[in-house]
């Protein structure tokens, strides 16, 4: 994905180049925004600027800060700074290839026929900058897909809006490089295009556009633009440029009009009411990136669909669409504006709120622009909260009184994450919310009996909220949210102030239809009531007593901790005994510190296994799954010890059986670079692999090695891949390395808790899934040791949409290692973990852990291991963290909340 370079700046103080080290999730297949950092690990994430926005064949103009997204970490191995070509991100099934677009064009060429089959319209934003051969033929399959999907006319429409103009409007950027200030104003507005006949379409520029155009930009644009159809196999006619008549052009049959918006885009909908929404601040920003346009929705006896209207994001409102034209803007400022041609303009107004925003100078700007609008144009607030914890809307009412006086309703986003919610399960939290978000905005622009249901209700004391429901359900009854319980109170209550809208809509990408609804009610938040049914939604009503109500006091001291102490309640269990606090935010050590005080769990209520777990014990059992830890720091002294197993697209891996007789074709250099290669972290199972590097046999190849071209023969993808340069290097060097004689290399379970952990044997590498680490008997001493057992599994992702991971740069050099451990940095080689001088107890530990649990390392082993020698491992075990735990100056009858309290400091002491 290419990110718009806006108006920012570009970063400076960065080095000349950072590594792509990361990407930001846009969709599960296709392209995703590459994230960037000084070097593999940092703290601090960046995305590329290109010097052309939007063209995947760019050179990098800077960098700039990455915020408040959601990084998915992986090791490309890649290198890039400004003046440099433009790398992409793609994602397909379950696999992430990165580069050039040609280079993740050809790594993906065992799915071309499957990317054509299921991903055309990515496929071809892939295809045309990698300069395939196949494009024409591509896009033809995309506009057909479109056809087939929508209709002619709405697949015509989106074969326009999707294919033709963000490629127009690339080569039009290009054009006038030369006019920087007409390069940033330019956007997909500025000019038509009209279908002509079959293939053959006409593109009309506004005036003003064709103003910046001298007669040599003219020609190059025309050159460009005909280039590009060309690939596509259709006929483009450019109107209004100069030196037609010198260039010989030959008039489209019909003329094509010069004008500021294009009327007839959509044939089955025309005049599209425009919708502006309001993105302000980081939070909302991010969860903007996630808006996209539902297939359908279905309503009375009209609709509304894809193809209809398009999003548009700038920094400000100097330049603005023309009024109905189907335009979903967003914006990150509204100080700057003509506000009476703003409102006249736009038909519904949505401002995403973060907390960030919820400051009387921040919504003053917002409160100026809404008051004045018409009365029946809806203004919608929609609260954007961060992900550990809850909206201060409500409870900053009196600070942004009067924007919110101004509202028609607010839109409960916090039903997203609501055990309440029905819509899709495995969405993202901040998806959902963007879903949300767009529909009901839809919803009140072109919908009249929504629009007329939220323009009666402005100007009154009480708020009202809407809350969107998928799924056939009984109404005004099940829906509840941190936000709003209006929907618990039950189905007869307040059903006069209570309006159900049923619709129908199919989500983007799929062609079921769902019955859904939108429901305006009073705005009640009532949390007590809302965490009290979460808990029996995440429990069951199995047992009688969890049918009277469980509701208590929270203890003061516990609701002074909390950021929000109205968004918490007291539930009692099957005693009548106060049990846990269910709060609207993870908790914080702290606040986990003051529940234990009363012996209670204090628990999100997100967190449903914690919940399920604390309501089988009459005590409190451990810490929660949701938790918030503050910032921690990498320490310098950790950076390297710990490295991940090489990625396997980085090798060439043959059954050892094979690579026996592969052999017998004569003496090769690859023998040298052949290594055993380890899927886990236990034992070797019969059918081994020899892994030997890319790199490895293309040198080879290059000098007629016999064996390397057997694997070539073999092995064809090995063409292409050699023409790539390495996923991750540094990784693969570090993994073919050779530890000293008086160390091992050990290998480390990713994800798994109590962590396992195995020994390489020499000339054995790692898979992907194993993080190793070279170093003594110390190592064992480390991984079995309770305090990084705590640490390791405090620090797993909470949510259940990824799977839980390992991260270097939290779970390993953040954590501060007892001084009984060293860390060794060899002149050559990996770092490694060792004992500290005068540590002989542990060292004797250290040896019976390594033979008598892992049996000299020929099984992997973890805390807790149950076999035969389960007593004996519980006595080696107990003296370990008695030692570890008096070298960190914690009580060896501390729980686990002390142990990460402990820990925590630590790390902030010695960052």
């Amino acid at each position: 994905m290419v990110r718009s370079d806006g108006d920012s700046l570009m970063s400076s103080g960065l080095p000349e180049r950072l590594h792509l080290s990361g990407f930001v999730r846009l969709i599960d297949h296709g392209f995703a925004l590459p994230a960037y950092q000084i070097k593999p690990g940092a703290n601090a994430w960046y995305y590329a600027v290109p010097e052309v926005s939007g063209d995947h064949a760019s050179l990098i103009k800077g960098f700039e800060l990455l915020e408040d997204e959601a990084v998915e970490q992986f090791e490309s191995g890649i290198l890039a700074g400004p003046g440099e070509a433009w790398r992409d991100v793609f994602l397909w099934r379950g696999c992430v290839h990165a580069g050039r677009p040609a280079e993740i064009y050809a790594a993906l060429e065992e799915f071309w026929s499957d990317l054509l089959k299921f991903a055309p319209l990515s496929f071809f934003d892939l295809a045309l900058p990698s300069e395939a051969a196949e494009t024409g033929k591509i896009a033809e399959v995309a506009r057909n897909f479109l056809v087939q999907k929508l209709g002619g006319d709405r697949g015509e429409a989106k074969y326009i809006s999707l294919v033709l103009r963000p490629n127009i409007l690339i080569e039009l950027r290009k054009a006038i490089s030369t006019n920087p200030l007409a390069d940033t104003q330019l956007a997909s507005h500025d000019f038509s295009i009209e279908p002509l006949g079959h293939k053959r379409y006409g593109v009309g520029l506004v005036p003003a556009v064709s103003g910046w155009l001298d007669e040599a930009v003219a020609n190059r644009l025309r050159t460009a633009v005909g280039r590009f159809a060309e690939r596509l196999g259709v006929t483009l006619y450019v109107g209004g440029l100069k030196g037609e008549a010198a260039a010989g052009r030959v008039e489209p049959e019909r003329p094509i009009e010069q004008r500021a918006i294009r009327r007839t885009r959509r044939p089955v909908r025309s005049e599209a009411p425009n919708i502006l929404i309001i993105a302000a601040d980081t939070r909302s920003q991010a969860i903007c990136r996630h808006l996209e346009l539902p297939s359908s929705i279905t309503f009375d006896s009209d609709s509304i669909r894809e193809g209809d209207y398009r999003i548009e994001r700038r920094s400000d409102l100097t330049v603005l669409p023309t009024s109905r034209d189907g335009v979903i803007l967003i914006v990150a400022d509204v100080a700057a504006m003509d506000t009476q041609k703003v409102l006249s303009v736009f038909d519904a107004f949505v401002w995403l709120a973060g907390n960030d925003a919820l400051t009387e100078d921040r919504t003053s700007p917002i409160h100026e622009l809404v008051r004045g609008r018409d009365s029946q144009k809806p203004f919608l607030i929609a609260p954007a909260p961060p992900a550990d914890g809850p909206s201060f809307l409500i409870e900053r009412r009196k600070v942004v009184e009067a924007v919110l006086g101004q509202a028609n309703a607010i839109i409960d986003t916090t039903l997203a994450r609501s055990p309440f919610w029905k819509g899709r399960a495995r969405r993202s939290v901040d998806r959902r919310m963007a879903d949300m978000v767009v529909t009901v905005s839809l919803l009140a622009a072109a919908a009249r009996d929504v629009r007329q249901d939220l323009t009666t209700r402005r100007g009154s004391k009480q708020p009202y909220s809407v809350s969107l429901s998928i799924g056939d359900r009984q109404f005004g009854h099940g829906v509840g949210s941190e936000l709003n319980a209006t929907g618990l109170r039950g189905p007869e209550s307040g059903r006069r102030s209570i309006s159900r809208h049923g619709f129908e809509m199919a989500d983007k990408g799929s062609q079921v239809v769902q019955n859904a609804a939108a429901e305006i009610s009073p705005l009640w938040t009532d949390f007590e009531h809302f965490g009290e049914a979460a808990f029996l939604e995440a429990v069951g009503r199995k047992d009688p007593w969890l049918n009277r109500s469980l509701i208590t006091d929270v203890p003061d001291s516990v609701r002074i901790s909390l950021d929000a102490p109205d968004l918490s309640v007291a539930l009692k269990d099957r005693d009548g005994r106060t049990s846990m606090v269910i709060t609207a935010e993870a908790p914080r050590l702290a606040t986990i510190r003051e529940g234990y005080k009363f012996d209670l769990a204090v628990i999100r209520y997100t967190d449903t296994a914690t919940m399920r777990t604390a309501a089988l014990h009459e005590k409190v059992h451990g810490l929660p799954n949701e938790m918030r830890l503050g910032k921690l720091s990498r320490l310098a002294q950790n950076q390297g010890l710990v490295t991940r197993g090489l990625d396997a697209r980085d090798v060439v891996r043959v059954q050892e059986i094979d690579w026996v007789k592969i052999q017998a074709h004569g003496s090769s250099s690859l023998q040298s670079q052949a290594r055993m290669y380890r899927p886990s972290a236990g034992e070797l199972d019969e059918s081994r692999e020899i892994a030997i590097p890319v790199a490895a046999v293309w040198d080879g190849i290059r000098s007629r090695d016999a064996t390397a071209l057997e694997l070539v023969r073999r092995f064809p993808d090995l063409r292409e891949r050699g023409k790539r340069s390495g996923k991750r290097p540094s990784d693969l060097e570090a993994a073919w390395t050779i530890p000293p004689s008086d160390v091992q290399r050990w290998v480390i379970e990713d994800g798994r808790v109590p962590v396992q952990l195995g020994q390489l044997q020499p000339r054995e590498v790692p898979a992907q899934r194993l993080f190793f680490i070279d170093g003594d008997e110390a190592v064992p001493c480390f991984v079995f040791s309770r305090l990084f057992g705590v640490w390791a599994k405090s620090l797993l992702p909470a949510s259940t949409s990824w799977a839980s991971r390992f991260q270097v740069s939290r779970t390993f050099d953040a954590f501060p290692f007892p001084l009984c451990f060293r860390i060794a940095r060899p002149p050559e080689g990996q770092p490694q973990l060792r004992f500290a001088k005068g540590t002989r107890r542990l060292e004797e530990l250290g040896h019976r852990l390594r033979y008598e649990l892992m049996d000299d390392g020929r099984r992997r082993a973890s805390r807790g291991t149950e076999d035969e020698r389960l007593g004996q491992q519980i006595e080696l075990i107990e003296e370990l963290d008695g030692i570890l735990l008096r070298e960190m100056k914690i009580p060896l009858h501390a729980n686990d909340l002390e142990i990460l309290e402990a820990l925590v400091q630590h790390n902030r002491s010695r960052s």
